[in-house]
């Protein structure tokens, strides 16, 4: 398996276009007989590009002059589908402007026809769209950035985004610890088999990500035919052991790196589970749940967070919206959609008193 890595220092367009065309010979990558492309980007909810939470812009318009003589169509379905768009994401995101400006399809995967896939995993009864096997080929577009659930999301988190809509939840609320959502997701990329993966990480995001953290300039763009070998190679890059991030703990596979491996180290999220080593396993419930609260100063009241969560655990009172860290079953949802920032990740006790002791950031 092979990991390409290309240094790009901004988000001009004949940088980022010159980056992808040499990352894709130094793969031997070729299109031949590849003529109905689907882009996956990640637009997970209404942001801006320079928030750096979504796939840049730029990176479709680069493919669009790249791939000019074949059929290219963008597909994605955003986490906060009861209060906001996919559309509007999209939008937002700067990608709705490039469609139009190179004459690409749009499909919002909610609304695409939809399919069962053979499988007998976690994903037997779901509902995918039927654009993913109508073309010849899925190009996954993922960002580089921390995330609060997973610790890193990149290319094999990507392909969430293939499940339309309200049908994510309940992998939330079925699978609640990271590995067993990890091993889900493994799963999910093997079915949707993308034979491609273009990751922006020019500027990614450290913290607490993947929408509340603090923009990292990484100067990258990472290429392979691997989702999970490229997240390898991604965590290895901002200083994460890829062994601890859910969807590559059991990734044992060697990957031939082609590039520059600059470590450039992400500040990690405020659940990092590294801490669970120095801990026994009789106090790591104590220690290692996190509590959800809502900054009532920052908040907005835009209720996207109550009409999302999966459990039904944020309630409204006197006009304020507060969440009921006893039905929280902390996917972090809520702190994931929030456009405010205003949803908080807290430290027990317990916690804080070994962090303490053990001088861990």
């Amino acid at each position: 398996m092979k990991v390409i890595i290309e240094n790009c220092h901004s988000y001009e367009l004949n940088n980022i276009k010159k980056a992808i065309e040499n990352g894709l010979k130094k793969l031997n990558f070729n299109f031949t007989n590849k003529n109905k492309i689907l882009l996956k980007p990640n637009v997970f909810a209404p942001r801006l590009p320079e928030e750096a939470a979504t796939t840049h812009p730029v990176i479709i318009e680069a493919l669009a002059q790249l791939l000019k003589n074949k059929e290219l169509i963008i597909g994605e379905s955003c986490g906060a589908d009861l209060m906001v768009t996919t559309e509007a994401a999209l939008k937002k995101s700067g990608i709705t402007e490039i469609a139009k400006k190179y004459n690409i399809k749009l499909i919002t995967f909610e609304t695409n026809e939809k399919i069962k896939l053979e499988t007998n995993t976690n994903l037997k009864n779901i509902l995918f769209p039927k654009i993913i096997k109508e073309v010849d080929i899925i190009i996954n577009l993922p960002k580089l950035k921390t995330h609060s659930l997973m610790l890193m999301t990149g290319a094999t988190k990507n392909l969430f985004g293939c499940i339309p809509g309200a049908q994510k939840r309940q992998f939330h609320e079925k699978l609640k610890r990271p590995d067993k959502f990890g091993s889900m997701l493994v799963e999910l990329s093997e079915l949707i088999k993308p034979e491609l993966t273009i990751m922006d990480a020019v500027i990614g995001m450290e913290g607490n990500g993947p929408s509340a953290g603090t923009a990292k300039k990484t100067n990258k763009i990472l290429i392979s035919r691997s989702t999970q070998a490229l997240d390898s190679i991604a965590a290895k890059i901002i200083d994460f052991n890829p062994q601890e991030i859910p969807t590559l703990k059991n990734f044992k596979k060697e990957v031939e790196v082609i590039g520059n491996l600059e470590i450039i180290p992400y500040k990690k999220p405020v659940n990092y589970q590294g801490l669970i080593r120095y801990t026994p396993t009789f106090i790591k419930k104590s220690i290692y749940n996190l509590y959800l609260e809502i900054n009532q100063d920052i908040c907005k009241q835009c209720k996207i967070c109550l009409k999302n969560c999966p459990v039904k655990a944020i309630d409204e009172k006197n006009n304020k919206i507060f969440i009921n860290n006893k039905r929280c079953i902390e996917c972090y949802c809520c702190h994931e959609l929030c456009p405010h920032k205003a949803i908080e990740l807290k430290d027990k006790i317990g916690r804080r008193i070994v962090r303490k002791i053990l001088n861990l950031k």
